[in-house]
């Protein structure tokens, strides 16, 4: 059942994708200039980025902090 559900979301994305392709850019675009479109996905996709960047070293200090709060094992003594 959830295969079924799965390949029409899939037929629906395929179709709307269809749809966008075969309208002519001027339409879709609705009197923006394309430069501009295309600075604002560029400026987003560098906040992303940096963003990503953040969680990615929060996750790692945290990381770094639970692991040096773990007790170190004492040094074997040789006899």
């Amino acid at each position: 059942m959830m295969t079924k559900a799965i390949n029409e979301f899939e037929n629906f994305i395929d179709a709307v994708v269809d749809e966008l392709i075969a309208i002519p850019d001027d339409q879709v675009l609705n009197d923006v200039v394309p430069a501009t479109v295309q600075a604002e996905g560029l400026r987003r996709l560098q906040a992303a980025k940096v963003q990503a960047g953040q969680v990615r070293l929060a996750a790692a200090k945290a990381a770094v902090s639970t692991v040096s709060a773990w007790p170190r094992p004492l040094p074997s003594i040789q006899t």
